[in-house]
């Protein structure tokens, strides 16, 4: 595996994220000395899967799901191919959700989150409505995107609240205008 041999040859620590045959990890690897020579290293592996996402969704919230590069599941796990739904865009698979029917950005939003590895957060209507959606990218051990990571944030109560709030303000405004002027 390219993580262990990097920190076997560096004799460094690291951290990152994985994409094997097993699927998407964050692993922490050590090397390990004794009397001052390397004779191996220790790694901790947690697994980033649909469960993950569960517990995510427990403590904070919110929609999540993982996407994954065509081109990295084709790498490291071919044999998954098949069986990941699309994305989408046509260059990312579904690798795990918390929903059903997952609610997706704009297209340019993952064009740019993995072109330019950045995050992106994006204002979206979808059903009547409104989310704000963060994409941001997944970058394994060389700093190369392999997926990205969404929350989407239902913020359909908070838009209309404001909403009601801005309609009463203005009524209220115009009505205090109109006696003013009596």
């Amino acid at each position: 595996r390219p993580l262990i041999a990097q920190v076997n040859s560096n004799q460094t620590q690291s951290v990152a994220m994985e994409l094997a045959p097993g699927g998407l990890g964050l692993r922490g690897i050590v090397p390990v000395f004794f009397q001052n020579e390397p004779i191996g290293s220790f790694e901790v592996a947690i697994a980033i899967d649909k469960s993950t996402l569960d517990h995510f969704v427990k403590e904070y919230g919110n929609e999540w799901h993982i996407l994954l590069t065509q081109e990295s599941v084709l790498t490291n796990m071919p044999q998954d191919l098949l069986t990941m739904q699309a994305g989408p865009v046509e260059n990312l698979l579904l690798y795990a959700s918390t929903s059903e029917t997952p609610l997706y950005s704009l297209p340019s939003a993952y064009a740019q989150t993995i072109n330019e590895a950045q995050d992106v957060v994006e204002e979206v209507e979808i059903n009547e409505g409104n989310y704000a959606i963060l994409t941001t990218p997944i970058l394994d051990y060389t700093g190369t995107v392999i997926g990205v990571l969404e929350i989407v944030n239902d913020r359909t109560e908070i838009t209309t609240i404001q909403n009601t709030r801005l309609a009463t303000g203005g009524i209220f405004g115009v009505l205090v205008l109109l006696l003013g002027s009596v």
